[in-house]
């Protein structure tokens, strides 16, 4: 009976522990925040393979832009037009961290961002 349920915490340690390391690759993330004129914040993410779409929204009036990089600092995509939806969409070859960096670009308002990864 003790070797059973010995066996039993086992496989389940073991299950808990492969369930956490899927988990570290995201399939989609939400990101938010607020932004002093003229600022930035980065959000970083461990993203799998495929082709992403980052699209996040200002609710408030003014410019907002999205660049993202990889793991080594590349540029992966960025939209810098002067809106406040910024949108792009980029191609990860390989599981690996991925920095979103959010651009208030203009310089006397302040924002609040919302945005997906997917």
């Amino acid at each position: 009976m003790q070797r059973n349920i010995k066996n039993r915490a086992l496989a389940i340690a073991v299950f808990a522990a492969f369930a956490v390391s899927a988990i570290a690759i995201q399939s989609t993330a939400a990101l938010s925040g607020r932004l002093s004129a003229d600022h930035y914040r980065e959000h970083s993410y461990t993203m799998g393979t495929g082709s992403w779409t980052v699209e996040l929204v200002n609710k408030q009036p003014g410019d907002l832009d999205v660049e993202v990089y990889d793991e080594a600092g590349n540029l992966l995509c960025e939209d810098t037009l002067a809106d406040n939806f910024p949108m792009c969409t980029f191609r990860n070859r390989k599981t690996q961290e991925i920095t979103i960096r959010v651009i208030n670009a203009s310089e006397a308002r302040s924002a609040r961002y919302l945005g997906i990864i997917e």
